[in-house]
């Protein structure tokens, strides 16, 4: 698996919501919450950078008891998410239309125009 990766699984993501919650930069959460677990990660399907389909099938949260005891400063709890690879794959053209309808869900700006150029320009995932 190649970070980053997408979350492909929510449809229509929040442009309210921490980007993080649908872009992975690594296969790592910071946040205990079996809520904000359930609801973004478990069994949702990510996109790579090169295309290939992942599903999140598990947590595993840390045994040190150091990583536990500083669970309050800032990413030292990592839980690391359990990947299976899925036998399915998204071309360029495919990750290209899902990630210009979630750029089209933020209200319009220079940024964001100057975002779809850049997806527009890309020769690779």
């Amino acid at each position: 698996m190649k970070f980053p990766i997408a979350n492909i699984s929510i449809k229509s993501w929040n442009p309210t919501e921490d980007y993080l919650m649908y872009i992975l930069l690594d296969p790592f959460i910071y946040r205990d919450s079996t809520k904000l677990y359930n609801e973004f990660f478990f069994n949702n399907e990510f996109v790579d950078s090169t295309g290939e389909i992942y599903r999140i099938v598990n947590w595993k949260k840390p045994v040190s008891l150091w990583r536990t005891l500083f669970k309050f400063l800032p990413m030292v709890y990592k839980i690391e998410l359990i990947f299976k690879k899925v036998e399915k794959k998204m071309v360029l053209e495919e990750v290209r239309e899902f990630v210009l309808r979630q750029i089209n869900q933020l209200p319009m700006d220079d940024d964001k125009k100057g975002l779809i150029d850049q997806v527009n320009k890309a020769k690779t995932i």
